[in-house]
């Protein structure tokens, strides 16, 4: 999920939560149906000013799947799967148009997401802290309690920070490769070959719940 905090909005991962729990079930699904009516009215807009051509609202729920978080990337991955080139412009023109700006779905705040989080007996784990270090004390102060320390988004420096504020803040370590792993939602588009996940004992210490 993406959470405001002072104007940014950052990635706070879910880990070893409860799937059953009726909140965070609510949660997703509002956000999903959000960004499903969101997008579906970008892909008309797009057809509307001759940008997306070749790909229908139908051909993106169709290679989605029932129940999907369908977002820019499932209108890729429609073009993707009737072999139709992607319009180079479709992201600035369609998605990023001022009239679609106007209809984004409302952002929730990084204290309802942490909330949300640990209420389903989650972990919530800062994601890809890049640029985003400073924001840490505040959302500790919201109940974060996880940050990631390895990720290919992430440079050497940020890396050090995070380590660190896992030590001061004691925080669960976490690593990963969001969407630029292999299983990214880019169809491994923008896979990275590297290794960006944690030690076996950071590991443990997130399976035994050690931090609390």
């Amino acid at each position: 999920f993406y959470g405001m905090v002072d104007g940014r909005a950052p990635h706070i991962v879910c880990l070893d939560h409860d799937m059953d729990n009726p909140a965070l079930r609510e949660f997703v699904r509002q956000r999903v149906d959000e960004y499903t009516e969101y997008t579906r009215k970008c892909v008309e807009y797009g057809v509307k000013i001759g940008v997306i051509d070749g790909v229908t609202w139908n051909d993106v729920e169709k290679f989605s799947g029932k129940g999907a978080w369908i977002c820019i990337d499932s209108v890729f991955n429609a073009y993707r799967a009737l072999h139709v080139p992607i319009p180079e412009n479709l992201r600035q023109d369609v998605f990023k148009a001022d009239e679609m700006r106007a209809i984004h779905p409302k952002m929730p705040t990084a204290e309802e997401v942490i909330r949300i989080i640990r209420g389903a007996d989650g972990i919530a784990i800062l994601a890809h802290p890049q640029n985003l270090m400073q924001y840490v004390p505040a959302l500790v102060e919201l109940g974060l309690n996880g940050i990631e320390i390895c990720h290919p988004n992430i440079d050497e420096e940020t890396s050090h920070l995070a380590e660190e504020a896992a030590s001061v803040y004691n925080l669960y370590r976490s690593g990963g490769t969001d969407h630029t792993g292999p299983m990214s939602g880019c169809n491994g588009k923008n896979a990275i070959p590297v290794f960006s996940g944690i030690s076996e004992e950071d590991f443990y210490v997130i399976k035994e719940r050690k931090l609390g």
